[in-house]
């Protein structure tokens, strides 16, 4: 979920994409991380009017329940149409329950809070931050598992078919906001994707 000037201001092609395209790829992978299993079919609801109105022709909101191999679902929702007051760009958690067990992760505010005379904000220090003249956190991790894949001469933790997979899930997303119904994840296998 992100505040509205995200769609309306921060970039000039929301119209070319939904708010579970630009945010929810990353919920989709995690959660294939969490189950270790693959998505089979996807039932998605989609709401226009606000982005509409204001010649944004995109989906405010967008609710998706995706089906994995193992039984396990998720739902994942993504939304452009918080309000600018809201005190962070991004209103994200994660949520796991188990048979044995729960995980609750709020992302929003990452444990930091921090008020000043003129706001009060949840500082985004988990993902980038510079410390000490460099930049740290999970985004910078990432990156930097990409390059020592690339000079290790090593496969990378997140491949081209992890890739391949979370966008044949929002393929999904998009035909079931388009038929109204559930749709199949267009399957092929890690050898077919080499």
């Amino acid at each position: 979920m992100e505040a509205i000037w995200v769609a309306t201001e921060m970039m000039n092609w929301a119209d070319q994409t939904t708010p579970i395209h630009f945010l929810g790829a990353h919920d989709i992978d995690l959660m294939r991380w969490f189950f270790s299993s693959e998505p089979v079919e996807v039932r998605a609801y989609g709401a226009k009017g606000v982005l509409h109105a204001r010649g944004i022709d995109t989906y405010d909101l967008i609710q998706a329940q995706i089906k994995f191999e193992n039984e396990a679902f998720t739902t994942i929702e993504s939304a452009w149409i918080y309000p600018n007051v809201f005190p962070t760009i991004t209103d994200s958690f994660v949520e796991v329950v188990g048979s044995a067990g729960h995980i609750h992760f709020d992302r929003k505010r990452e444990s930091i809070e921090m008020s000043t005379e003129k706001q009060f904000t949840f500082p985004k220090v988990f993902l980038t931050a510079e410390i000490f003249g460099k930049l740290r956190g999970a985004f910078v991790e990432c990156l930097s598992d990409f390059l020592d894949a690339i000079i290790n001469d090593t496969e990378p933790r997140v491949t081209a078919f992890d890739g391949r997979q979370v966008t044949a899930v929002l393929d999904a997303v998009s035909r079931s906001l388009t038929s109204g119904g559930t749709e199949k994840v267009i399957q092929v296998s890690k050898s077919q994707n080499s």
